[in-house]
């Protein structure tokens, strides 16, 4: 009774032309294995149309749509404490899967991990609420950064809009610990069908020996600021694939109903 009354409630706001509210799922990686990137992606994968990483040893610059499903980029799961350089599917507590790397001497100093999203909204878009998590895993004495930056033609990006650094002691017990941050991108003016591209930058910065384990996680994409929930109708991968978005949530924008769907990262 109460699933027909909301249902019902949702057919009325939409009659009327009221914006409409859901609650944003962020982009997560349950299910990543650590399995490597493919345009195709298998259980596990992660979808290479969308992902991009760059500075390893195995393939220092690939592009988008590169399948990579070996080495460097594909060094499974772990907890942490790992040695190898690479693309690992951390596990930072309670089944908490994230988007890790290990960076060494060869591996990722520096390096760049790459997120391509797509407005399909059919309108303008002015301004992006983004909020991520970066996990971080401080058992060496040598510090890293991770910076946030973002583009819309992959070329030159404006940054760094956060800026983030591992400790350089390291944790006598050393444990996965997290630091939030959002930001409203004003006036970025995303055209219909035009991409964005937000970039997260690392290299050495301070100390000497091996390199803290950390990654990213709970990403969040919005139109419009922290307040207005509206999710923002990204694609760049056939929703059937694991790991791509699908045609998402309540859409609002200019004080209308644009789109209505759901938003999600799957696997298969």
């Amino acid at each position: 009774m109460k699933r027909v009354a909301l249902f019902l409630m949702i057919v009325f706001l939409l009659l009327m032309g009221a914006p409409v509210l859901a609650a944003v799922t962020p982009i997560d990686f349950t299910g990543f294995t650590g399995a490597g990137f493919a345009p195709n992606p298998t259980s596990g994968q992660l979808d290479s149309d969308l992902w991009r990483v760059t500075g390893l040893s195995d393939n220092s610059s690939p592009s988008f749509g590169d399948t990579l499903t070996n080495g460097d980029f594909a060094r499974g799961s772990s907890t942490g404490s790992v040695t190898t350089g690479g693309i690992y599917a951390f596990d930072v507590g309670g089944g908490n899967i994230i988007l890790g790397v290990q960076p060494t001497g060869n591996d990722f100093t520096p390096g760049d991990i790459t997120l391509k999203l797509q407005n399909t909204t059919g309108n303008t878009i002015s301004n992006l609420y983004v909020a991520y998590k970066v996990w971080y895993y401080n058992d060496q004495n040598r510090s890293s950064s991770l910076d946030f930056y973002y583009s819309l033609d992959d070329v030159s990006y404006t940054g760094p809009i956060f800026t983030f650094t591992t400790p350089q002691a390291a944790d006598v017990s050393p444990a996965w610990q997290s630091q939030s941050f959002a930001t409203t991108l004003n006036g970025v003016n995303l055209a219909p069908g035009a991409f964005i591209y937000l970039q997260w930058k690392s290299d050495d910065v301070a100390g000497s020996g091996s390199r803290d384990e950390f990654g990213i996680d709970d990403i969040e994409v919005r139109i419009g600021g922290p307040t207005a929930i509206d999710l923002v109708e990204f694609n760049g991968q056939p929703a059937s694939s694991p790991f791509s978005p699908l045609l998402l949530g309540l859409v609002v924008l200019a004080g209308g109903v644009l789109a209505f769907g759901r938003r999600a990262y799957r696997h298969r």
